[in-house]
């Protein structure tokens, strides 16, 4: 989201068109987080406020929203509230009066948190029409607006009426003026309980030579100060369908309500000497595994026939260091099953080709460089992976998903390990297996 909000401005109007589209049916399908879920709102405020030819799509998507998915309503409401407040007083009038169907149904829908956030909003479109003397509209709406008024009287809905109009993304922010790195990279991410570690301060393009440029409007800081005199950021969840959880958090201290997504940051978690400045994350991650080509653990999957557990076996061994992936077949890596399931692990592991055939010949010459051959294996001699003792070099070697290890290579192997079972079908699948035995060595040696 945060490329995108850099990029829109420069976009065609046909992808701007796919941009929307593809944004509606993102806030339709997903509950995203806080962060993400105001990014994609600011995207579309941006869109609507320059594209008066596109805003059309707005109330199909109010539309689609109300019947389909009335959780995500509420932001809506803020886009098209926010893209209200921009325009001029000769277009908000007529932009105010197409909107306002959708808002005041929803002013009364059933839904708690809707029903808040479009009341909240709809007083604030009310006096927008006021102060551009729309009388014939306000006159329409006034018995909605005195009611509204009048519920505020009740004191929870006080209270939560408050802590709306508290919220800086609502009452500070502003989509135009505070277009820049500095709310996209550090404010927002400060306001949403993002971790510390993806706040980028606007020094960081300073350092990059990045320069406010007359082709395109984003600046490198914002045109005021105000995003940065909020300390935290009090909000109410928008997306929830659960009205009793929406009620009680608006009761509680919202800022308790602060634990969010984090991904790891491959470039920070692979541990080089601090001097070593990487030109890449794909390059610091194969110096490390350079650093390590003694030891590690290799897994043998040739005798897997399914590419869906090949991919996910290389998603696995990705993400736990595994030093080599063999397979039988390289052309398997170009396979959508396989790519569907990898997520893009083979660009960043080492996978090589071993036909079955040949495979006795692979461990032997492993071995005798001094590599401890494993097999996954139920045997009379197997050993309980709970009490296995990894070396620091060893080879797992996988079975056939239906026919398991052959029986020839089982008297290669220095140990076969299994998996302890409680249930009744007494075996797992061999992606699932192969990732427990990668689990159990990663905490024995990578941990």
């Amino acid at each position: 989201m945060q490329t995108l909000l850099i990029l829109h401005p420069i976009l065609n109007e046909v992808d701007t068109t796919n941009l929307i589209d593809v944004l509606c049916n993102l806030m339709l399908l997903e509950s995203n987080q806080h962060s993400v879920r105001l990014m994609q709102e600011w995207l579309l405020i941006k869109i609507f406020v320059q594209n008066e030819n596109l805003r059309y799509k707005l109330w199909a998507f109010f539309e689609e929203a109300i019947t389909k998915r009335p959780g995500c309503v509420s932001s809506i409401t803020c886009i098209f509230y926010h893209v209200a407040k921009l325009l001029s007083k000769v277009d908000q009038c007529s932009f105010i009066s197409m909107g306002l169907p959708y808002i005041t149904r929803c002013c009364l829908g059933q839904q708690y948190n809707m029903r808040l956030y479009n009341q909240v909003i709809f007083i604030q479109l009310f006096k927008m029409l006021e102060n551009s003397d729309c009388d014939n509209i306000t006159n329409e709406y006034k018995g909605l607006y005195k009611a509204i008024m009048e519920n505020l009287k009740d004191e929870s809905t006080l209270k939560s009426f408050s802590r709306i109009q508290n919220d800086f993304y609502l009452f500070t922010f502003h989509a135009l003026h505070d277009y820049s790195l500095q709310t996209i990279f550090f404010e927002l991410p400060r306001l949403t309980d993002m971790d510390q570690s993806e706040w980028i301060s606007p020094v960081v393009f300073e350092q990059l030579n990045f320069k406010d440029s007359q082709n395109h409007p984003l600046q490198m800081y914002n045109l005021t100060g105000l995003l940065s005199k909020i300390k935290t950021s009090i909000y109410i969840t928008k997306s929830t369908t659960d009205s009793e959880f929406f009620k009680k958090t608006s009761e509680t201290n919202i800022e308790e309500l602060s634990n969010v997504q984090k991904k790891i940051d491959p470039s920070i978690s692979v541990n080089l000497s601090q001097n070593y400045i990487s030109p890449s994350i794909r390059e610091s991650i194969s110096r490390k595994k350079i650093l390590l080509h003694e030891e590690g653990i290799i897994v043998v999957a040739c005798l897997v026939d399914r590419t869906p557990n090949l991919g996910g076996l290389a998603r696995t061994c990705e993400i736990f260091n595994v030093k080599e992936l063999v397979i039988a077949n390289l052309s398997q890596v170009r396979d959508k099953d396989f790519q569907n399931l990898s997520v893009s692990a083979e660009n960043w592991i080492n996978i090589i080709e071993v036909k079955p055939h040949e495979l006795s010949k692979y461990l032997l010459e492993k071995r005798d460089k001094g590599w401890s051959l494993i097999g996954v294996e139920q045997t009379v001699n197997s050993v309980s992976l709970l009490d296995m003792k990894f070396k620091k070099k060893s080879i797992l070697i996988l079975g056939n998903e239906k026919d398991g290890v052959p029986a020839n290579l089982i008297p290669l192997f220095d140990t076969c390990i299994e998996i302890p079972q409680v249930g009744v079908i007494r075996s797992l699948n061999v992606h699932v297996c192969g990732a427990i035995c990668v689990w159990q060595y990663a905490m024995q040696h990578t941990f």
